[in-house]
């Protein structure tokens, strides 16, 4: 009798096939539920690929991988030289040797949360891997730097500024390891040994450009010679352009027919003085270099 019964359920399974039965729509609207199909479209298999597909994860790129994406003559290209920030003196500041300056970013003072801002900050206080970063980053956009100053790698020296504190440059200063990088990344030549002076108080301490003067004057710049055809000075952040006037006018006594050139990573400006809204002073920056600075 069993067998009379599972014969007939088959038979009638072979018809319904053959005639396109389809099951009730209360049953497979509840089918839909399980199995998790979308109606109206192709039932998914309970095999094959499609059954085991699982999103992954991208792998984060190295910082070798990102900086192999071009090659010199692409990143040229893709970079270009039209985004460099120009820098002027402050109207207090007497600069008759400084050809040009540009900076890399504006330093917003109160604008924490803009990238640049915090990168340049980070870079300043030397955090953990934050110079490092910036060396990565300036190391790729310094062939763009030296033609927007038009000089020619091979007859130009690229030199440190000082820290307060010292001296002469100390070779794991961060400013020289920036100073290093630019030259590294356009091939140009580096001296870190030529600048020396007094130690003196953090101008950032101070209360007034007077007073940021007055120290800045025990500093006793002095400069040995450049045998160059031009010398870009690195600096870390710049506002008023004092120190750097300083620099050049040490440089200048020495080597009086050097073009002198002034580069900071940061222009430390404040809000009130941007043109723009604080979230779009950075704006020009190409998105690369801020990819290459947070994933070095």
């Amino acid at each position: 009798m069993s067998i009379v019964i599972f014969l007939v359920i088959v038979v009638w399974a072979i018809v319904r096939m053959l005639m396109g039965g389809q099951p009730k729509p209360e049953l497979r609207k509840k089918a839909d539920r399980i199995t998790g199909n979308t109606p109206g479209l192709p039932a998914r298999s309970s095999v094959g690929p499609a059954a085991t597909r699982t999103r992954k994860k991208a792998p984060a790129r190295s910082k070798g991988e990102l900086i192999q994406e071009w090659d010199p003559s692409q990143l040229q290209e893709s970079l270009g030289t039209n985004w460099w920030l120009p820098v002027e003196p402050s109207a207090s500041v007497i600069n008759l040797d400084l050809e040009r300056m540009c900076a890399l970013a504006v330093r917003i003072g109160t604008a924490q949360g803009d990238p640049w801002t915090v990168r340049v900050n980070a870079f300043k206080c030397e955090h953990s891997g934050a110079v490092e970063k910036a060396a990565s980053t300036i190391e790729i956009a310094a062939p763009s730097l030296l033609q927007w100053f038009g000089t020619d790698t091979s007859r130009t020296v690229i030199v440190p500024a000082l820290r307060s504190s010292e001296t002469r440059a100390e070779r794991s200063s961060s400013n020289s390891r920036l100073a290093r990088a630019i030259a590294k990344g356009a091939g140009a030549n580096l001296d870190i040994k030529c600048l020396k002076k007094n130690p003196h108080q953090k101008l950032h301490h101070q209360p007034s450009a007077q007073a940021r003067d007055s120290v800045l004057s025990t500093a006793d710049y002095r400069a040995g010679r450049l045998f160059y055809e031009a010398v870009i000075m690195v600096d870390d952040i710049i506002t008023r352009v004092a120190t750097m006037a300083a620099i050049a006018a040490a440089i200048r006594r020495t080597n009086p027919d050097i073009i002198i050139y002034g580069f900071a990573l940061g222009r430390h400006m404040r809000p009130e003085w941007l043109c723009v809204p604080f979230d779009k002073a950075n704006s020009r920056i190409p998105s690369t270099l801020g990819r290459i600075w947070d994933n070095s």
